[in-house]
């Protein structure tokens, strides 16, 4: 009788500890929640024309115009470094009746379609390209018309 008392209060107290455990173990289960804020860099990147006045593109005479691309703006310099180039493109008049030749920071720059090659322009630091742009006819005649730049540019991966 002795034994089946011992025997049955050792089951009892098996029974007990193992229905408890998962109370136990439950207790120490916990969750974390991790943040993490971030701030997503800036890119500046400016063009602006020396002059602001309209020109006549006439014979072989042609049109000089000054144009800058910078990296920042006022006292905001770009956190990233972008590759750009220039396009050239006009509503009202052909563009194969125009010859256009630039020249960056004493560089010939070659024009193809109309836009300049890709150009890196490095952040963390002022810098400024200056572009000498000279726009002449092809032919003798007279050109009306606007001829626009557009700066294209693309933010290049930080290495």
């Amino acid at each position: 009788m002795k034994k089946k008392k011992v025997i049955y209060t050792t089951i009892t107290i098996a029974i007990l500890i193992f229905s408890m455990s998962n109370i136990v173990f439950a207790k120490y289960c916990s969750n974390q929640n991790i943040t993490v804020t971030t701030k997503v860099a800036r890119p500046i990147i400016e063009l602006s024309k020396e002059d602001e006045s309209n020109k006549i593109i006439t014979g072989t005479e042609g049109v000089d115009l000054i144009l800058n691309v910078s990296n920042y703006k006022d006292d905001k310099i770009s956190e990233v470094g972008q590759n750009y180039y220039l396009q050239f493109y006009s509503d009202d008049i052909d563009m194969s009746k125009v010859n256009i030749t630039v020249v960056m920071d004493g560089n010939n720059i070659q024009i193809q379609n109309s836009s300049t090659k890709k150009t890196l322009i490095k952040a963390g630091k002022k810098e400024t390209h200056k572009y000498n742009i000279k726009i002449t006819s092809n032919s003798n005649e007279e050109i009306k018309g606007n001829i626009k730049a557009k700066l294209v540019s693309e933010q290049i991966q930080p290495k």
